[in-house]
């Protein structure tokens, strides 16, 4: 019923009102879409770093057990 009211008040409403509101929605739109592609950035930014730190952790590790291995010989 809402929605009808509006529809019909935006129907009603002047050019200038009606641009007002597609750029609203517009704005609106493009700042979720900005939202939406940072926070995908960040996740996969502390991904790779995640995976970095794992992989040069286990490197390091056997990099050590191949030292220690070496030296007992």
């Amino acid at each position: 019923m809402q929605e009808a009211r509006w529809l019909e008040h935006f129907s009603r409403s002047t050019l200038f009102g009606k641009v007002v509101v597609v750029v609203a929605v517009v704005v609106v739109v493009v700042v979720v879409v900005v939202v939406v592609v940072v926070v995908v950035v960040v996740v996969v930014v502390v991904v790779v770093v995640v995976v970095v730190v794992v992989v040069n952790n286990l490197y390091t590790k056997a990099l050590a057990a191949g030292h220690s291995v070496a030296a007992a010989d």
